[in-house]
């Protein structure tokens, strides 16, 4: 089973099959179940051995998993009447995924989601915009060749930040620009060339960075 298996899988009479995390929060098994989720033969498999990262059950009808809109590895577990009963994680490239369901109505995890403001505006002008000055931080982690085209192009490299990140000081003019992907960002230089594509991950996973070294390369990032 894949991450794209959290999503409805088949409809039975009065009731919904969907596909949970495996791992939960201590107690968060016990609550679906007391809410009237009940495994499949092949969920309960699953969620006996753990060998699998995701395990099937029949829910009761209404329930349905939506889209968080804070992050596109983040979703939603509502019940028939609207309420959000859980909060699901996963990861991409086939990361283990998590579910954690409220055992109370005073639950930190219930707290209304805050989206982040640059998911509702996403074709605003760029988050940043160098002044050719200032520093800013680049993922050390780049693409064979990548470091050296960004170095032709007026790119100072500053030092390392962390294990991660060094700081880069863009030509005057260049953009970072935000995406559809809340983990993905673009880099513009002053001209508005497309130079590179950023990429950043979930729960601190290493970022990124890949380099456009030829037109064709940048075509498929376009």
């Amino acid at each position: 089973m894949t991450n794209t298996a959290i999503a409805t899988l088949a409809a039975t009479a009065g009731a919904t099959i969907l596909s949970f995390p495996v791992r939960a929060n201590e107690g968060g098994w016990d609550k679906l179940f007391a809410l009237g989720a009940k495994l499949t033969a092949e969920g309960e498999k699953a969620h006996a051995i753990r060998a699998f990262q995701f395990a099937e059950c029949e829910v009761p009808a209404g329930w349905d998993i939506r889209d968080s809109g804070v992050s596109p590895w983040q979703k939603r577990l509502f019940d028939a009447d609207g309420k959000m009963i859980a909060k699901i994680f996963y990861k991409p490239a086939g990361g283990c995924g998590s579910i954690h369901v409220f055992l109370s109505e005073d639950d930190p995890m219930a707290a209304p989601d805050v989206v982040p403001a640059f998911t509702a505006a996403r074709s605003e002008p760029a988050p940043i915009v160098s002044d050719g000055v200032r520093t800013i931080s680049l993922a050390r982690r780049i693409n064979e060749g990548g470091r050296e085209r960004l170095i032709e192009k007026g790119v100072r490299f500053a030092g390392q930040k962390d294990y991660q990140y060094s700081n880069v000081i863009l030509p005057a003019g260049w953009e970072l620009r935000y995406t559809d992907n809340v983990f993905v960002q673009k880099l513009f230089d002053a001209a508005g060339r497309h130079i590179a594509q950023l990429f950043f991950r979930p729960t601190g996973g290493t970022p990124s960075v890949h380099v456009f070294t030829d037109a064709e390369d940048a075509q498929r990032y376009a």
